[in-house]
């Protein structure tokens, strides 16, 4: 997972667009060359022969894949400029792009499907081509228009936002992965974005997760990016970026706004092996040009620990009550250090308890690490957790090898996991 994860931030190269391209001649042999474009390069894209279930990407499929993608982002932007009306609503204009672009035909035969051995196959990348157009709830005068399409085990998008202004549609952000050596480098698995109002930051942004597609394991790597849309000239920008891990298809991911910013609700691996994900919370505040990772960072007491413990100390502190933040200090560091050298050792975690308090905000989490070598138990420890619970977040306020005597309520692991 760790891997993927840094495959993932290390060949993403965004591609933000400015408010406009060349301005197009707008005559309708213009545009038909446009739409031409996008089917020629989509054929040769499938006739491509590629690894089954491959993970690399070659040079030649690389630059065919941003090939594709140039030919759709230019072809949209002329529609948009060219043809479409500023009144139009989101529902026709998809229904438009699809049909002149011929996207949306998921059962459509594809050209450049052909007997393939039992290593390779042709047909794959660029396949299922799709175009999906909203209207942005923070504001009616941006639509924003996604078109995405097959590669190995997973799929690839870009974003197009337009603005209306002066009665015309204006491009004003395209946001889209570089060339890629493993398909890893693709905004694909899940992809999502948000635009948020200007008394939020100050000025039209969007905030956009994706995950990474990966075809030998449920863990890859996904990305948040902040992106400050074109505005009075000036080109969109990327203004924060964060990079995870996160396992596939668990628990659907949602982007969603937050006060004063935007989160990403995810699947993410828990220490416990029994457990193996839990659902994370990442949200973030945008204050002054800053993004701040706040709370909540998840929905129960034992996702909070896990993420307590997975987290860097810089975040894991500002989780935690000031009194006793030296005692964290040192459990956190504790725990990120192996405790034994020997590869013939190795420790394994798992969640035995949540009580309640006397104090009702107050809970207790029970974690066991139990320590083998070469397949045998040798020894095991627990550690407890004291939090305490407010309306929407946990704050950790101590960490014991001793239950808290106050802490005996049931055990209600079973209704928080």
């Amino acid at each position: 997972m760790k891997r993927l994860a840094h495959l993932a931030a290390a060949t993403l190269l965004l591609v933000l667009g400015v408010a406009a391209r060349a301005q197009p001649l707008c005559t309708l042999s213009d545009l038909q060359s446009a739409a031409q474009r996008v089917s020629l390069e989509q054929r040769t894209l499938l006739s491509f022969r590629v690894e089954v279930l491959g993970d690399r990407v070659t040079p030649q499929t690389a630059a065919q894949i941003a090939a594709f993608k140039s030919a759709l982002a230019a072809a949209v932007y002329d529609w948009m400029v060219c043809r479409a009306p500023s009144h139009e609503t989101a529902p026709a204009l998809q229904h438009q792009l699809a049909f002149w672009l011929g996207a949306n035909q998921p059962g459509k035969p594809m050209a450049g499907i052909y007997p393939a051995d039992e290593n390779t196959i042709a047909g794959i990348y660029g396949a299922d081509l799709h175009i999906a157009v909203d209207q942005l709830n923070s504001s009616p005068e941006f639509l924003g228009i996604v078109a995405g399409f097959n590669i190995s085990c997973g799929d690839d998008h870009l974003l197009m936002l337009y603005e209306r202004k002066d009665h015309r549609w204006q491009r004003v952000l395209l946001w889209q992965g570089g060339r890629y050596q493993e398909i890893s480098g693709a905004f694909g698995d899940f992809f999502e974005y948000l635009l948020l109002p200007p008394s939020v930051a100050g000025g039209w942004d969007v905030a956009a997760a994706h995950g990474t597609p990966w075809c030998t394991s449920r863990f890859s790597g996904f990305r948040i990016d902040l992106l400050r849309i074109s505005q009075h000239g000036q080109p969109s920008r990327l203004l924060f970026q964060k990079a995870g891990g996160y396992s596939r298809g668990d628990i659907r991911p949602v982007l969603s706004p937050a006060p004063g910013g935007f989160q990403l609700s995810i699947a993410t691996n828990s220490l416990d092996s029994r457990q193996f994900v839990k659902t994370s919370i990442f949200r973030y505040r945008i204050h002054d040009g800053h993004v701040h990772r706040v709370q909540p960072v998840a929905t129960t007491p034992v996702g909070f620990v896990d993420s307590w413990l997975q987290a860097s100390w810089t975040a894991a502190s500002q989780w935690s009550a000031t009194r006793g933040l030296a005692s964290l200090h040192r459990l956190h560091t504790a725990f990120a250090t192996p405790s034994h050298a020997n590869s013939d050792f190795y420790s394994q975690f798992t969640y035995r308890a949540v009580r309640g308090c006397s104090a009702p905000s107050q809970v207790q989490v029970q974690l066991e690490e139990t320590f083998a070598r070469q397949e045998k138990i040798t020894s095991s420890a627990q550690l407890y957790f004291l939090l305490e619970k407010h309306e929407d977040h946990f704050l950790l306020l101590s960490a014991s090898s001793h239950p808290n005597p106050s802490c005996t309520g049931p055990n209600l692991l079973h209704l928080t996991q």
